[in-house]
């Protein structure tokens, strides 16, 4: 006589979570999250202009406990200080290079303005002799030239500057996927 075993398995139920990623740190987060006992569901999305990528994540409810969440929120909240120090160095460079060609914009255009004798034009410009017209446009040119290469003189200041912000904050995700990861095999 043979005895089989028609116990049905034990229910599994799942939390779900999405989490937006930034480009180009899909792997980052992945690797992040599973320290947490998150896998990937399947339900990965490209947000719009292809920016921040959505990724879907799900876990067993039996791995839920206070210290890791705790953990999570100390990463996410590391992960979220990265993804705003990258952004900064773009965001300040972008500043001086659009203020340097709109300096470049308003010279030109008073250069233009001044030589012409058909558009009414404010006392300060209307006396210039073409030499100083000249130069003025000039500047303004040159402030056009010189926007692209500020542009990234500044990134890479800004880069160096917050090198040592990023890197702590990765000390604090690495950090709390190690605690994590302990926890879970503990």
């Amino acid at each position: 006589m043979t005895l089989t075993n028609t116990a049905a398995p034990a229910a599994t139920t799942y939390d779900y979570c999405t989490v937006d990623v930034p480009r180009g740190k899909d792997a980052l987060y992945a690797d992040t999250y599973r320290n947490f006992g998150w896998t990937s569901d399947g339900s990965d999305r490209t947000g719009a202009l292809h920016r921040r990528h959505t990724l879907g994540l799900r876990r067993d409810r039996a791995v839920r406990s206070v210290e890791l969440t705790e953990l999570q929120q100390n990463a996410e909240t590391a992960l979220g200080t990265i993804d705003a120090l990258e952004r900064s160095r773009t965001t300040a460079a972008s500043v001086v290079a659009y203020a340097l060609g709109a300096i470049g914009s308003v010279l030109l255009a008073a250069s233009v303005f001044a030589m012409q004798d058909t558009v009414a034009v404010p006392d300060l410009l209307g006396g210039l002799d073409p030499v100083t017209v000249f130069l003025v446009g000039a500047g303004g040119l040159v402030n056009w030239a010189i926007a692209p290469v500020a542009f990234q003189l500044v990134r890479a200041a800004r880069t160096k500057r917050i090198r040592p912000a990023v890197d702590r904050q990765f000390d604090v995700v690495y950090g709390a996927c190690e605690a994590a990861s302990r926890r879970r095999t503990a």
